[in-house]
């Protein structure tokens, strides 16, 4: 059986489901981005990327870390996400492609 567990996450299998508990590898390209996106969408955890992700249902810790990610995510420049121009963009990309 193959590990479909994300590359930035460890996950802690609970009694109700798997949960999300530690996002703790730095983001170092705009491919590093997409995929943490992806990842967050995944588990159902994707959310507006200017909000504190500490008022989006994470835990203090998993905030701690998602602060982070998004200040990486954040600091590539449009060119370096071409089409989609910007984080928002590769989210509502996202968002369409599932819905």
């Amino acid at each position: 059986m193959p590990n479909l567990m994300p590359s930035w996450a460890t996950l802690s299998i609970t009694k109700q489901r798997k949960q999300l508990v530690v996002f703790n590898k730095k983001i170092r390209s705009v491919q590093g981005a997409k995929k943490f996106m992806q990842d967050l969408l995944l588990h159902g955890h994707l959310f507006h990327l200017d909000d504190d992700p500490a008022g989006a249902g994470f835990t203090e810790m998993q905030a701690y870390f998602i602060r982070r990610r998004q200040a990486e995510i954040f600091s590539f420049n449009s060119q370096e996400w071409g089409s989609f121009k910007c984080p928002h963009g590769y989210c509502v990309y996202l968002l369409g492609l599932h819905s």
